[in-house]
């Protein structure tokens, strides 16, 4: 009986075993079957030929699992939107189909510029000295020379790409009207370059005339984007919510090339022009990425707005209100046409390359005087914004002419007399001269000093008093 009890016995505790090894299997806990019941009849005694006939039956069951788990494996493939790719150095071996919707990336292409060798350049280098702008909270300008040496690297034979019709290639950027744009690199960050050319001067214009535009330019830049901030403040008096707007003036300077002999030979008659600094002096502002984006033109030249009034938008009665505003600010003596700019990714626009017109005439050489100021007078209908800024009804119908200086006989404004000589602050050490006054860079006639007429062809300051000889200045 007890022998009997003990075979019943561990016929149960073999099929315990099995059921055991059978769910260890499915859970993935159990490695080996066999391992187990040897070790499992080895600890209840030794019955080999049953080990036998389990260890069979054990293996036919692993067969059975291994099948229906292939099975399973098969059915799940069918229904994956994965497929297995064979083992490599990528970061997957995994790959997800694309969907019919689904976009293909372009490759990325580095910047690098891949060359075996180091000691060749794709760029020129030129010493300059920066002209800046000191804008006073008046509104004045007031310019800047810096006695500082400073290097500036452009790409080399960018004149090449101007009538190829590639667009910005090579360090080329593009032509306007009037002039030609190539990047250009300091240690203080990426600029666009100007110098003049484009549609008007081609052919090329004289040294001098090209310092004195880009000269002018610039100071139309800072001047238009002086208004444009006094325009700002104007309508956050007021309550007015404006759309982020500045012009591209940060940082922008004109740039004067160091040269020994103060000219850069011109190549010989019928030869490309491939000089990467065609003229001595240039204008810098700081580097717009113009990719996929569309220059859009607010005003004209006379400040009339671009589109017709039932395809205005309210961006277009913003800047027509702006432009009332210089009128405005500037007791409608200045006025700020040819509004252009582009929008960032980001939807604020930046706008660049204004004119300038002033009653006197005198601002630059493309300034067209009160002309143009009373043509925008003439055609502008207050909108919305010009309530809300209260400029409706502030300016009059048209703007007359200035008085003659040699026919002013009324009263001044104060400090455009000097005063006398015994008026004048004096020292026992030396003369106190009296304050520096700045001439207009272009002036329009002589200038009267005491009893002399003299003639200023540049932009210098003189002291205005009896006396005083601009030519030993």
């Amino acid at each position: 009986m007890a022998n009997k009890l003990s075979a019943a016995d561990i016929q149960r505790r073999s099929i315990s075993v099995k059921l055991t090894v059978f769910n260890k299997m499915v859970d993935g806990k159990s490695t080996s079957t066999e391992d187990s019941d040897e070790e499992i009849m080895d600890g209840v005694g030794q019955h080999k030929g049953k080990r036998k006939k389990r260890d069979s039956n054990s293996s036919n069951k692993r067969s059975r699992m291994d099948t229906e788990l292939d099975n399973d494996q098969d059915v799940s493939e069918l229904h994956s939107d994965v497929e297995p790719t064979r083992v490599t150095r990528s970061v997957t071996a995994w790959q997800k189909k694309l969907g019919p919707n689904e976009v293909e990336f372009e490759p990325f292409r580095t910047p690098y510029h891949c060359q075996p060798r180091f000691d060749t350049s794709h760029y020129d280098t030129f010493l300059f000295k920066r002209m800046s702008c000191i804008v006073t909270p008046d509104g004045e300008i007031l310019i800047q020379h810096s006695n500082i040496n400073d290097l500036i690297a452009v790409h080399k034979n960018w004149p090449t790409y101007r009538n190829q019709r590639l667009g910005a290639v090579g360090g080329y950027l593009g032509k306007g009207t009037r002039k030609w744009g190539f990047k250009g690199y300091t240690v203080l960050g990426n600029f666009a370059l100007f110098h003049l050319g484009g549609l008007h001067f081609f052919s090329g214009v004289h040294q001098s005339f090209n310092h004195t535009t880009l000269v002018d330019e610039l100071k139309s830049l800072m001047v238009a984007n002086y208004h444009l901030d006094v325009f700002k403040k104007r309508a956050l008096h007021y309550g007015v919510i404006l759309p982020r707007i500045h012009y591209n003036a940060e940082g922008a300077f004109i740039g004067e090339l160091i040269v020994e002999d103060d000219t850069i030979p011109a190549p010989s008659y019928g030869a490309a022009d491939t000089r990467t600094m065609p003229y001595n002096t240039f204008l810098a502002t700081r580097l717009l990425d113009l990719t996929g984006r569309v220059e859009i033109r607010f005003t004209d030249l006379e400040g009339k707005l671009g589109r017709d009034v039932a395809d205005q938008e309210e961006v277009d009665c913003i800047f027509a209100a702006f432009t009332h505003s210089v009128l405005v600010h500037s007791d409608h003596t200045m006025i700020v046409t040819d509004i252009q700019g582009i929008f960032l990714d980001d939807g604020e626009l930046v706008l660049y390359d204004p004119q300038v017109h002033s009653v006197s005439k005198e601002w630059s050489l493309a300034d067209e005087g009160r002309v143009i100021i009373n043509c925008f007078l003439r055609q502008h209908q207050c909108n919305e914004y010009c309530r809300k800024l209260h400029l409706e009804g502030a300016s009059p119908e048209s703007i007359p002419p200035l008085p003659a200086v040699e026919n002013q006989t009324g009263s001044v404004a104060p400090g455009e007399v000097t005063p006398p000589l015994s008026q004048l602050p004096r020292s026992t050490g030396s003369v106190m001269l009296p304050p520096l006054s700045a001439l207009p860079s272009h002036s329009r006639g002589p200038l009267r000093i005491g009893a002399q007429w003299v003639y200023i062809s540049s932009e210098i300051f003189i002291a205005l008093f009896s006396g005083f000889s601009p030519t030993k200045y």
